[in-house]
């Protein structure tokens, strides 16, 4: 591999040769400037405590964006320079989307640095990045930029307002991961570090806080980036085309986002169990699948920062409390903690408006098991008496009566409405009351879901005539009636065992 110092003993300029080597007031502090581009005052360097890697320094940028990392090491800066015939590409990659970034490199002709990296190239063995957006993309990504110091007429220059913030972490009991709001101590952090591998992801428990009231437990999810990629590309088509995508459609992508992780945790210490408490998710997306325009919160990097992660990764970060089940805060002598799925949807092919009779046979999605739905009755009904002041509700739905066999319905088995309805319109005069009379007689309890910023949809306890056997589904709400419905047979099932993790 060649090092700058191999370089320089060939006597050959990369760069223009002739430019000073003073620096600019936001060249770092302990930098050594190799070379100047000769426009803008764009320079480049080596800084020491930071090994061979090479930062772009670029003081027409916005105020603190000035320096980045572009490489690890000089090797790497000449095989960039052979990906991107030049330097431009390298030097402005931290502010371009990969689109952009192609689209130069592929239009613009090589460069006088590209000419003399392609000399001694073959001698030294200097290879071509493969993906060269991606590779400085995620050693910027990864770089923590608040180690970079620079020299008193920087911080002199730049606002106050977007110098690196100086943060204390600290974590308190029922606080989630932002500001502290009460007065109790903040809790001490007791490093675990304990990995393992759970319903497809790996997984990261790296410390638990002892707080006066409780626990605090923080839980690291890596995601798969393909699957966060896939995902994503559904949803934005589903953001662009929205008029032309069907509710089920829309439901189905939503329930494969793979950073909705749904589970419960207990934690159990010297042998009590512990409840969640309460307990709050941020997630983290790398550059290479966060949509445009788009950023991490600052929460979510210091987390990241904090337990040193890598931040090229996709991230669900999880903090829970759990409060103490003994008046005194016990010692830690064991701590064990179990991980448990919430039943998923797993949502099966539609049909529309049943006649009595009508008979389909719905196949588990997971295990294949066969059942049979019988349709008994199908009405239009009308929900009168619901009242809101300031806006009118739709009232017309439809009503199907049904059998199943082998009976799951309940918790396990439904049959929803593929449409969500429509949106309740809000009245501009009115001084009616609030009032709640439903019409339907057969069902136990009838309740209402959804208002003013959501679409409406009834649902029903449990089936009629006091019949186990025997169950109800309801359409969305219109305030017309629909002239067709499209029912979705829905199973809820765990996808993968509970696991108890040994913590301490």
């Amino acid at each position: 591999m060649i090092t700058y110092k191999k370089f320089k003993q060939l006597g050959i300029d990369l760069f223009e040769p002739g430019f000073e080597n003073y620096p600019y007031f936001c060249t770092p502090k302990g930098a050594t400037i190799f070379g100047w581009e000769g426009i803008d005052g764009i320079h480049y360097c080596f800084i020491r405590g930071f090994s061979e890697t090479v930062f772009a320094v670029s003081p027409s940028n916005t105020p603190g964006d000035y320096v980045h990392p572009v490489a690890a090491d000089f090797a790497d800066f000449l095989g960039l320079i052979l990906s991107c015939k030049g330097t431009a590409a390298i030097e402005q990659a931290h502010g371009w989307t990969r689109s952009v970034f192609d689209d130069f490199v592929a239009t613009s002709e090589p460069d006088s640095h590209y000419d003399v990296v392609l000399k001694i190239a073959e001698k030294f063995s200097v290879e071509p990045i493969s993906d060269p957006y991606d590779y400085i993309k995620k050693l910027q990504s990864s770089f923590d930029y608040k180690k970079i110091k620079f020299e008193p007429d920087y911080y002199e220059t730049v606002p106050d307002e977007i110098l690196p913030e100086k943060f204390e972490w600290k974590v308190y009991f029922d606080e989630g991961f932002w500001k502290h709001r009460s007065r109790s101590r903040a809790g001490q952090e007791y490093p675990l570090n304990v990995k393992f591998d759970w319903n497809g992801n790996k997984w990261l428990i790296p410390a638990v806080y002892i707080c006066s009231k409780g626990l605090v437990l923080d839980i690291c999810t890596e995601i798969d980036l393909e699957k966060v990629g896939e995902f994503l590309d559904k949803w934005l088509f589903v953001l662009q085309y929205d008029d032309n995508v069907d509710s089920a459609t829309r439901r189905q992508i939503e329930n494969e986002n793979p950073l909705d992780i749904d589970y419960i945790s207990k934690l159990t210490l010297n042998g009590r169990e512990m409840r969640d408490f309460n307990g709050c998710s941020i997630n983290w997306m790398p550059d290479s699948v966060r949509p445009d325009g788009t950023e991490n919160t600052k929460e979510a990097q210091r987390v990241i920062d904090h337990y040193g992660l890598d931040a090229s990764r996709a991230w669900v970060f999880r903090r829970a409390s759990f409060p103490y089940t003994t008046s005194k805060k016990p010692k830690l002598e064991s701590l064990s903690v179990c991980f448990e799925q919430h039943p998923v949807e797993l949502f099966c092919p539609c049909f529309s408006d049943p006649s009595v009779g009508y008979k389909i046979e719905i196949t588990h999605p997971l295990n294949g098991e066969k059942y049979t739905l019988t349709v008994l009755a199908t009405e239009q009904k009308i929900l009168d008496g619901v009242r809101l002041e300031g806006y009118d509700f739709p009232k017309h739905y439809t009503s199907m009566t049904y059998t199943l066999c082998p009976d799951i319905s309940g918790r396990f088995f439904s049959v929803r409405d593929c449409c969500e309805g429509d949106q309740p319109r809000q009245i501009k005069e009115t001084r009616e009351k609030t009032l709640f009379e439903p019409t339907a007689t057969n069902a136990a309890s009838i309740g209402i879901i959804g208002g003013a910023d959501g679409p409406t949809a009834i649902m029903f306890s449990h089936g009629v005539d006091g019949s186990a056997e025997i169950h109800i589904a309801c359409s969305s709400c219109h305030f017309e009636p629909a002239k067709t419905v499209e029912w979705q047979p829905v199973f809820r099932e765990k996808t993968c065992e509970d696991i108890d993790i040994n913590l301490i």
